[in-house]
């Protein structure tokens, strides 16, 4: 079997809050209710108080469900062996990006065959379909393209590793995906933090350069986009004349982050729950079966703006404020899971992804849907068959481990 050189598992003390799922929660958390109290837009929610209760909720629901899985696991009395090394698997990772390759190009020539050049052809003058409108199985596209990027982070050859992020960041642009493009952005940061023997404060510089190289690329997308001109923009989101003038890419950040918030807001103040329903079930499905989105349907207010409304909707719209209970026990759970025997570092691939969708929750629930379950599937598989830990005393001697003599 052909194996990588062998790798040192990152020390636990070296990983950045950054990586830590509750400190993204409450971080994430407190930017959203920093930007709804800057009134960027006229729909914002005009008091901070039903945030700040959906915010109590939500931390005292998390909190909960951390404890509840921490004490479960206090039961196992299981040890975990000490591997503080590992090596890949080399084939059995070429054999799963070979099939990801071939699943990305085979939807990519059946859309531009069906539907002609890509949204993204149109700001060269070409007529398109709108980001929209274009292409089918973009549920697997966008699954497969993130399951290849955050794969290839264990990918030992450099110039294997840069074809293949070229392909997923291209099929990503060329959609005009920006969301699902920022998320894959997320995930290939995670990794990267979560694998990289360089210092937290390396990393750090690194965290803040992605955050700006992303709102510029975000914003560049959306000024490609045909109806996302500077003037349809602030008409769109309703920028008040104190934010107006402020620079496109600010503007865009600020109310992507303020505009899904105040829109749950709204909700809450204005949508009757009459009984519990399946609507949190709709993005599980694939799209062909899948209900009408929440973004075509009235939810009680005028003020509600673009169809983002933070990871919450859809639970409080299924199941009233027992589904806000619900969602953050599952988020306590998570974030128990992955703190728990080290998982962070030891499970980068499916962690990555994870902690890429605790990012998100100020926009939408990037948890439960198709393509983020897929994702996480074919990553376990791949992490079980490639990931090699090597114990602490094998590596005394290159006699108990061939790979360490090479």
């Amino acid at each position: 079997m052909l194996l990588s050189k062998v790798l040192p598992y990152r020390i636990k003390s070296e990983i950045p809050i950054f990586c830590k799922p509750i400190s993204l929660f409450l971080t994430m958390w407190l930017i959203m209710l920093l930007s709804l109290q800057m009134h960027v837009t006229v729909y914002s929610y005009p008091d901070i108080g039903l945030a700040l209760l959906l915010f109590f909720c939500s931390v005292c629901s998390l909190v909960a469900g951390y404890l509840i899985v921490r004490m479960a696991y206090k039961l196992d009395t299981a040890e975990v062996p000490n591997r503080p090394f590992y090596q890949v698997a080399v084939k059995p990772l070429r054999r799963a990006e070979w099939i990801l390759i071939a699943v990305i190009t085979a939807i990519l020539l059946a859309n531009f065959v069906a539907y002609g050049p890509p949204p993204l052809l149109s700001v060269l003058g070409a007529t398109t379909l709108n980001y929209v409108e274009y292409g089918k199985l973009k549920q697997l596209l966008n699954a497969a393209a993130m399951t290849l990027t955050v794969a290839a982070s264990l990918e030992p050859s450099r110039r294997r590793k840069i074809l293949i992020y070229s392909l997923t960041f291209l099929s990503m642009v060329a959609y005009a995906t920006r969301g699902f493009l920022l998320i894959m952005l997320a995930q290939a940061f995670f990794v990267f933090s979560l694998q990289a023997k360089t210092s937290k404060r390396k990393l750090y510089i690194v965290a803040l350069s992605t955050l700006a190289a992303a709102a510029l690329l975000s914003n560049l997308i959306g000024n490609g986009r045909a109806e996302s001109t500077t003037e349809a923009f602030v008409a769109f989101f309703g920028i008040t004349s104190t934010y107006a003038k402020w620079p496109m890419t600010t503007l865009w950040f600020l109310s992507y982050i303020s505009s899904p918030i105040s829109n749950m807001c709204w909700i809450v103040r204005s949508y009757h729950v009459t009984g519990p329903s399946s609507i949190f079930l709709g993005p599980l499905l694939p799209a062909f079966w899948a209900p009408e989105s929440l973004e075509s349907q009235y939810l009680g207010s005028p003020f509600i703006i673009d169809g983002v409304h933070t990871y919450l909707a859809k639970y409080y719209l299924s199941l009233w404020y027992f589904g806000v209970v619900l969602i953050n026990l599952l988020w306590g759970g998570i974030a128990a899971f992955l703190t728990h025997h080290d998982r962070l570092i030891r499970k980068t691939l499916t962690s990555a992804v994870l902690l890429a969708a605790f990012v998100f929750i100020f926009f939408a629930d990037f948890l439960t849907t198709l393509h983020t379950v897929m994702e996480l599937a074919a990553l376990a598989l791949i992490e079980r068959s490639t990931i090699l830990p090597i114990a602490l005393d094998a590596t005394a001697s290159s006699d108990a481990h061939p790979a360490l003599a090479r």
